[in-house]
């Protein structure tokens, strides 16, 4: 058990010492080195004794009363005074600080020993007290009904929110002393008076009806219920508590009315009486019918919630989880007890990925929020798919959320295979591209590729977005050349209903549902100047309007840009915005041609047949000899990855034998090559000159197909009809 610290407060020395020997004597432990008044408080701070014995007469600008007053008052510490001068006036002086004991000079030790155990008992109980009386007034600021205190005279003392409220008083009140009297109606304040007067001798009184008046001169009846405090003839005040009657009194005039027009309507008519039954019979059985449809819509929702595939939550304001379904508990291999009651960081031993606490702090600000996120629990991975709606109250006001999650882990896959076939590519333009990629996953900045068209753009911003902290988010891609100025702001902002011709529901835009993840503009140099408007205040703010809305949403998306367009020359022709130019130019990364990367072929045309034989539905997929592979590595690629893969996709359509060999009639051009040569016309029109062309080209193309029209034509790449029109045309 810890000796009680006694902080002895003496200017002489030999005194102190003294003390502090008889105190350890005693079996207390004594604080030294406190001479002066401001000494004494720095010490009570630092060293939180359990008494202090203050010497009245100390040097300096605070005397032993003044140091003892504000020790007590800011830390709640019992002071025993010790003085050589009992003169009245020091006495007086002294009894405002509310000493616990005096003890004059030269002390006995027997004396010494009472006083300090009465005053520690007395500072004991008195922190007690202090506990109590904060617990009663913590309960008595939750407590639904009206509760006060009063002193002596009848003013207030305490009066809790509830009271403020339905009084209308503020605060300020308090302190102009605002009588009990002055909240009763004037009719009302002789009896309330008297019951004052009986409660102050000491006799309790149960339920007083008084007609109570609000501050803006509006009034109420109540029930007040008032005891004394303190016992005897020492009563100091009233504690009292005061119950709203007004829908009681309605309820009980609403009833004399009823039970008096019941009365005289059963003397006038009996029939009407039998009415009256029918009519009480049929609300019951309404009543009932409500009761039973409710009880049957609960009944549905739980077992829509119980029993649905998808994982369904739902959180308090707290982000604390109260419901969750069996399909989650599954999911996470949890017990509600695990659960409920909790928070996401105190459940999962590492965070969810895709900073879910930010977005459910946007829900509870109303914001519907569409997201993507992974769990590792004991060592697996669970990619969710999630929908979070805000739960609202009759008055609108949202006290939660509810969560719909779909497992996605199959992504994690995808995510892994994109990742696996770029570090297959040896080409050493390649990997320093790559590099470059890499290095831009680990920020959050904005990337723009620049490249030709067909170099695989898409795939590197996949890519990007695989090797990111955002990996198990969403990654959508939007082809800003392929859209109209009007159906691209939809597709990226989203629309609101009405918001256009067409327009019959609301529609989430791709920035809005790519939370979390990245968002691909492809040929972004294509935008529209008011679409590149409104990327720029999207850029600066994260915050946007669907077309048709007025309310801001805010989604946490990552935005990387690709263009086959010189983006410097767009801006210098006035095509495109030179301050959204200068947004986007943080990261470029140029993607090397095809032409440059030949190295990577054999293995591209492996991925791309891959691709396609899935694509296609093949049984397995093809392979590819080495003569093939060489006739490819003699073509320059002009249209890039997307010639290649084309050029496959024929081979694979118009041959079945799974092993493609170079003679392969859908790859005529790189077995070998046609020139025709075409000078300017001197004797000849220029319809002539085309006309010449025209039928070369058709000769060379029936001559590879070998007679056949319909393959002629797709080599040509017109329809079949469209074939027939051009040589009848010659024929003519």
């Amino acid at each position: 058990m810890n000796k009680p610290k006694i902080l002895v407060v003496e200017d002489e020395i030999i005194i102190a010492e003294h003390l502090a020997k008889t105190l350890r004597r005693l079996g207390y432990t004594p604080l030294l080195g406190a001479s002066t008044g401001r000494k004494a408080i720095e010490m009570s701070a630092r060293m939180n004794p359990d008494l202090v014995l203050m010497d009245i007469v100390l040097e300096g600008d605070l005397d032993g009363i003044d140091a003892a007053q504000q020790i007590y008052s800011l830390f709640g510490i019992p002071v025993v005074y010790l003085t050589g001068h009992g003169d009245t006036v020091t006495l007086s002086r002294a009894k405002l600080t509310e000493p616990f004991a005096y003890l004059l000079k030269p002390i006995r030790i027997q004396s010494l020993r009472t006083t300090i155990e009465v005053a520690l008992y007395k500072g004991e109980m008195e922190k007690k007290l202090r506990a109590s009386e904060a617990k009663y007034r913590e309960l008595a600021e939750l407590l639904p009904q009206l509760v006060y205190e009063l002193d002596e005279h009848g003013y207030f003392t305490f009066l809790n929110r509830v009271g403020m409220t339905t009084l209308g008083r503020i605060a300020e009140d308090r302190d102009k002393g605002l009588s009990f009297l002055h909240i009763i109606e004037e009719s009302d304040r002789d009896a309330a008076l008297l019951v004052m007067k009986r409660v102050l001798s000491g006799e309790a009184l149960v339920e007083q009806e008084l007609t109570a008046v609000k501050k803006d001169g509006t009034t109420f009846p109540m029930v007040t219920y008032n005891t004394p405090i303190g016992a005897g003839g020492n009563v100091l005040g009233i504690r009292g508590v005061a119950v709203d009657i007004t829908e009681r009194r309605e309820m009980q005039d609403a009833l004399q009315r009823a039970n008096a027009d019941l009365e005289r309507r059963v003397a006038e008519r009996t029939v009407e009486l039998y009415q009256v039954n029918e009519n009480l019979i049929r609300e019951i059985h309404e009543r009932k019918s409500v009761e039973n449809e409710l009880r049957a819509r609960e009944e549905m929702f739980r077992t829509v919630f119980e029993g649905a595939q998808d994982c369904i939550f739902i959180k308090d304001e707290n982000l604390r989880y109260t419901h969750v379904n069996q399909a989650l508990l599954d999911s996470l291999k949890m017990s509600t007890d695990q659960m409920l009651g909790k928070t996401d960081p105190e459940i999962f031993e590492t965070a969810c990925e895709g900073n879910t606490g930010d977005l459910e702090l946007r829900v509870l600000g109303g914001q519907v929020v569409e997201a993507q996120h992974s769990l590792d629990i004991r060592g697996m991975t669970i990619v969710f798919h999630c929908v979070r709606v805000p739960m609202r109250d009759a008055q609108d006001n949202v006290w939660g959320i509810c969560g719909i999650a779909r497992e996605l882990t199959q992504r994690k896959r995808n995510v892994n295979r994109t990742v696996d076939r770029a570090l297959r590519y040896p080409s050493r333009v390649f990997k320093d591209c790559l590099e470059h990629v890499q290095l831009a996953a680990g920020t959050d900045s904005i990337v723009l590729f620049l490249g030709e068209s067909g170099t695989g753009k898409d795939f590197l911003a996949a890519y990007l977005h695989a090797q990111s902290k955002r990996a198990n988010g969403p990654f959508f891609t939007i082809n800003c050349a392929a859209l109209t100025s009007e159906l691209a702001e939809s597709e990226l902002f989203g629309h609101e209903s009405g918001a256009f011709t067409g327009a019959n529901r609301r529609k989430k835009g791709l920035l809005e549902l790519a939370e979390g993840g990245t968002l691909l503009l492809n040929e972004i140099g294509d935008l529209s100047p008011h679409l590149q408007s409104k990327l720029l205040t999207f850029l600066d703010t994260r915050s946007f309007t669907r077309v048709g809305g007025e309310k801001l949403i805010t989604v946490n998306a990552r935005l990387v840009g690709a263009t086959n367009r010189d983006l410097a020359e767009e801006v210098s022709a006035g095509r495109f915005r030179a301050d959204l130019y200068y947004r986007l130019n943080v990261l470029t990364i140029r993607i090397p041609p095809l032409r440059e990367r030949k190295e990577d072929l054999p293995i591209l045309v492996e991925d791309v047949a891959e691709d396609l034989a899935e694509q296609l539905g093949l049984k397995r997929t093809p392979t590819f000899d080495e003569e093939y592979l060489s006739t490819l590595q003699t073509h320059d690629w002009p249209g890039n990855i997307r010639e290649l893969r084309n050029l496959i996709e024929r081979s694979l359509i118009l041959k079945t034998d799974p092993r493609l060999g170079p003679d392969l009639q859908a790859e005529p051009s790189l077995r070998r090559t046609w020139n025709v040569k075409v000078e300017f016309p001197e004797n000849e029109s220029l319809n002539e000159v085309m006309h010449s062309v025209k039928k070369d080209l058709i000769e060379e193309a029936l001559r590879r197909s070998e007679g056949n029209q319909k393959v002629a034509a797709g080599l040509l790449g017109v329809t079949y009809d469209s074939f027939r029109h051009h040589l009848k045309s010659l024929e003519d």
